[in-house]
C-alpha cells in the first residue's frame, strides 16, 4: 500500500496485523469500541448486524425470533467469514452475545470481548464464560469510560494477543 496522492486523500494512522473480532454482551459498547478505535486510527469497520439486516432483510433480533438460533448462527457465522478475508485487517464487530461456536474457523484473527464491569446477570456470567473460552482478551471497562480510553484498553487488549 502507498501513501495517497493528496493530502485531503483518506490514509489511515496505523494498520491491523490482522483481523479484529471485537464481540460482548451489549452491543452499543461494541460499537462504540470499534468506532472509537477506528475514529482514532482509521481502521476500517464491519457491523455484523447492520449487514446482516442488509442481506437477509431482518434485524438480528427479528432473525433469531423468527428463524432461531441455527439459523442465526449460520448467517453470523457466514458474514464473519467472508469479513475475516476481506483486506485490509479491520474492526469486525460482533453482535451482541454472539460467540462463533468454531474458533478454529477464525484462526489468525484477533479476538476482544468487552463487558461493562457494573452489569451482573446470569446472561452476562454465561456469555462471559464463552468468551473466556472463545477471546484473547476480556475487558471490563466502566460505563462511564471515554472514547479514548475504551480505544486505548482494546489496543492494549490488540498488542498483548499478538
Amino acid at each position: 500500500m502507498e501513501p495517497s496522492s493528496t493530502y485531503y486523500d483518506y490514509w489511515p494512522t496505523s494498520t491491523l496485523q490482522r483481523q479484529v473480532l471485537l464481540g460482548g454482551h451489549d452491543l452499543r459498547l461494541v460499537r462504540r469500541g470499534a468506532f472509537s478505535v477506528s475514529s482514532l486510527n482509521g481502521y476500517p469497520v464491519t457491523l455484523v448486524e447492520d449487514l446482516m439486516r442488509h442481506r437477509a432483510g431482518l434485524s438480528a433480533e427479528e432473525l433469531l425470533n423468527e428463524l432461531g438460533t441455527t439459523v442465526y448462527d449460520e448467517v453470523c457465522t457466514t458474514i464473519v467469514s467472508q469479513a475475516v478475508r476481506e483486506s485490509p485487517p479491520h474492526v469486525i464487530a460482533l453482535p451482541a452475545a454472539w460467540v462463533p461456536s468454531d474458533r478454529a474457523s477464525f484462526d489468525g484473527t484477533t479476538s476482544i470481548a468487552l463487558y461493562y464491569n457494573e452489569t451482573s446477570s446470569l446472561d452476562l456470567d454465561e456469555t462471559l464464560a464463552r468468551f473466556d473460552r472463545w477471546a484473547d482478551g476480556v475487558i471490563s471497562v466502566p460505563a462511564r469510560i471515554g472514547d479514548s480510553a475504551l480505544s486505548t484498553r482494546i489496543l492494549e487488549a490488540i498488542e498483548q494477543a499478538r
